[in-house]
């Protein structure tokens, strides 16, 4: 008998644990939001997020204020992280109907909201917590990534049309180097973020305003090219032949901060290359 009771008990204590640890890993809410409600382009139907098309939105962030990740692995804490910025920013989005461009808000970036049981904004997000940049304040002791990793540029999307595209999924845990190395291989080859245009290379200021992140990878002009795939660019011979003669001093860096609304959805940039 007293054997049977321990074994019972091992067993709930044991599902307990696993519970525990899962809280790191549910982010289905979220996931049937983007499935429901982003384009294969990353473009956002900001008005059926409105009427929860897909799910509530507030009810993942309520989870997300609460979330505990002491016991979460790096990769666990990573894909919190970056699904908790993408979900803020489109809440941010929402509460300002009227918005055209993100740049007529950067405030938005500094406003504080809780987040795993702390009072951050997106800035502190990006910069403490995932860059751990002490420029900014970071790192945030017990709370910080360990390794920052680069790509992670290309999965935080600050609801603008250059912004690397959201994802129509949410990021997790287990496949979160594989989709990271997928989004970086995307921004390198879509002519949105880097193209020739009229004999000048144009390049989106994420690789200016970061290029001290990609320094262990030789720069952004390195990085980018060991990105570029013949296959997925009928360009890329001319495109790596003008970042090695004009990166950076001959390149033009551009953002577009209109928001990235389904409502302004542009001509496919790659048909016309």
């Amino acid at each position: 008998m007293k054997k049977r009771f321990w074994a019972l008990l091992s067993v709930m204590l044991l599902g307990a644990s696993c519970a525990n640890a899962a809280t790191c890993l549910e982010h289905t809410i979220w996931d049937n939001i983007l499935k429901a409600n982003v384009d294969k382009d990353g473009l956002v139907d900001y008005d059926a997020i409105r009427v929860n098309k897909g799910g509530d939105l507030y009810q993942y962030l309520t989870f997300l204020e609460t979330a505990d990740l002491s016991k979460c692995s790096e990769s666990e804490r990573m894909a919190f992280w970056i699904n908790a910025y993408n979900a803020n920013m489109v809440k941010m989005v929402l509460a300002r109907p009227t918005m055209k461009q993100v740049s007529e808000d950067f405030k938005l970036f500094g406003e504080k909201f809780k987040v795993a049981r702390l009072n951050l904004t997106l800035n502190d997000i990006e910069h403490r917590v995932v860059r751990s940049n002490p420029k900014k304040g970071g790192p945030i002791e017990g709370v910080s990534l360990k390794t920052f990793d680069p790509r992670i540029h290309f999965a935080l999307v600050c609801g603008a049309i250059d912004c690397p595209k959201l994802s129509d999924r949410a990021y997790a845990a287990a496949s979160i180097d594989s989709t990271l190395q997928a989004n970086a291989v995307n921004f390198a080859n879509n002519p949105k973020h880097v193209r020739i245009e009229n004999d000048k290379l144009i390049v989106s200021s994420l690789m200016h305003w970061y290029e001290e992140d990609f320094a262990k990878f030789g720069g952004p002009a390195a990085y980018i090219t060991s990105l570029i795939d013949p296959k997925l660019r009928p360009d890329a011979e001319q495109v790596i032949a003008k970042i090695k003669t004009d990166f950076p001093d001959k390149t033009v860096f551009r953002y577009d901060w209109t928001l990235n609304s389904i409502k302004n959805k542009k001509p496919d940039l790659a048909a016309k290359n």
